[in-house]
Order: C-alpha cells, then structure tokens, then sequence
C-alpha cells in the first residue's frame, strides 16, 4: 500500500481540491454568462456600421480565444458574429479542446485585463457586450486554473509513482 501521509502529496491533494472547486466555479459563471445573451441581442451588434471600439475590442478578443487572427477592422470582425447561434456554440464548446497559448496571452489579456474595460463600464456600449466580457473573463480565467490543476495532478501522479516503485524496491 502506498503511503498517504508524504506532506507534498498531501498539500498537494489540498491544493488540486481547491483548483477542482475553482475551475467549477469559473466554468459555471463563463456558461451563465454565456447563457444569459440573447441571440437577437447578438444580431444586433452585427447591425452596427461603425461601433464604439470597446465593441470591437471585445469580439476581436473573442475571436482570437477562437484561434481567428484578422487585421480587426469591423468588417473582418462582424464575420464572426454573422452566425450567431454557431457563435455561440463555439463559445460554449471551446473549453472541450481549448489550450492556452502565450500567443493567445498576449492578444487577449490586454485587450481583457488592461483595457480598462469591465461588466459596468461595458453596458453603457452594450449589455450583450457586457455579457461577453463577463463570459471572456470567466473563461480566462477557468483556462488558467484548469492548466495549473494538470500540472499539479501529474505532479501528484509523478510522487505517487516514485512512492510505489519505491514501497515495491522495499518490499523486495
């Protein structure tokens, strides 16, 4: 039998419940988000001739968390919300297969987390880009811990092999 009491493994048995708990957390309120946007709300975006650049912002970075990479002019950017029940779809399936990148990092955190922008200051432009921005922080932030809670289960997987190889060296 294994020994349970190895402190690492226990803090990190701690550590992995807590993240478990997190990941939950921002995977639900990403979907709320999500699910509180109505599509005609959507539509309307695409309407729009030339909106405010908080709107533009805000799908540009959508668009790149969905692997799109255009120069961001409206036009460009208003393709993606054309469709607007398979742009939600998307949304809603990414984190089956989403893996955060640097590059994505680097296009979408500042634009996220450095713009200023947030769930208040965004409903004066639109509550559906509220709503997005709310989903996209979420998301975000569900993508990170979800990355370090795999790093952390085979970290865990790795003491618990090395613990058996050497209970089984012990025992011959």
């Amino acid at each position: 039998m294994v020994s349970t009491s190895s402190p690492e493994k226990l803090t990190l048995t701690l550590e992995i419940e807590s993240l478990e708990a997190s990941v939950s957390n921002y995977f639900q309120s990403s979907n709320d988000a999500l699910f509180s946007i109505h599509k005609n709300a959507l539509s309307e975006l695409k309407y729009l001739r030339l909106p405010p650049a908080p709107i533009i912002e805000i799908i540009k970075a959508i668009a790149y968390l969905l692997g799109h990479k255009d120069n961001g002019d409206w036009e460009s950017i208003r393709k993606y919300i054309s469709d607007t029940t398979c742009f939600l779809e998307k949304l809603a399936k990414l984190h089956e297969e989403f893996i955060m990148t640097d590059e994505i990092k680097e296009l979408v955190y500042p634009i996220i987390y450095e713009s200023g922008f947030n769930t208040q200051s965004l409903m004066k432009y639109s509550i559906v880009i509220s709503k997005l921005y709310l989903w996209a922080d979420n998301f975000l932030r569900y993508a990170e811990k979800k990355e370090c809670l795999l790093r952390l289960k085979n970290h865990l997987s790795i003491i618990i092999k090395s613990e058996e190889c050497c209970y089984n060296e012990n025992q011959s």
